[in-house]
C-alpha cells in the first residue's frame, strides 16, 4: 500500500503556491513550471527498494515535467501497518 502525494512549489514570481497531484496506482504529472515534491507514505521496504523507487520517479518526473532530475524532491514516510486502516480494519 502506497499512497503518493506530490505537491509541487511554484517558483516563479514573487508569490510561492502549491499545486499538487494524488496518485495511487500510476500517474501522469504535468506540472509546468512547479518544483516536484513527492511524499510517498507506505509500509515499510528495505532501503534498496527506496533507493529504485527514488530513480525510478526522478527519471519519470524529469522526463515529464522537462526539468533537470536535483529539482525533483522525494520524501519516504514508513508507517507500520498497525497505523493503516481501509475497510474499517486496522492492516496491521
Amino acid at each position: 500500500m502506497a499512497l503518493i502525494w506530490i505537491p509541487a512549489l511554484h517558483t516563479t514570481g514573487r508569490a510561492r503556491r502549491q499545486c499538487g497531484v494524488r496518485a495511487f496506482a500510476g500517474m501522469t504529472v504535468s506540472l509546468g513550471g512547479c518544483m516536484p515534491f513527492v511524499r510517498i507514505s507506505m509500509f515499510p521496504r528495505p532501503p534498496e527498494v527506496k533507493k529504485a523507487l527514488a530513480k525510478e520517479l526522478t527519471d519519470v518526473i524529469s522526463k515529464h515535467c522537462q526539468i533537470t532530475p536535483d529539482h525533483t524532491w522525494i520524501i519516504f514516510e514508513d508507517v507500520p501497518k498497525d497505523h493503516w486502516s481501509m475497510g474499517g480494519e486496522l492492516k496491521g
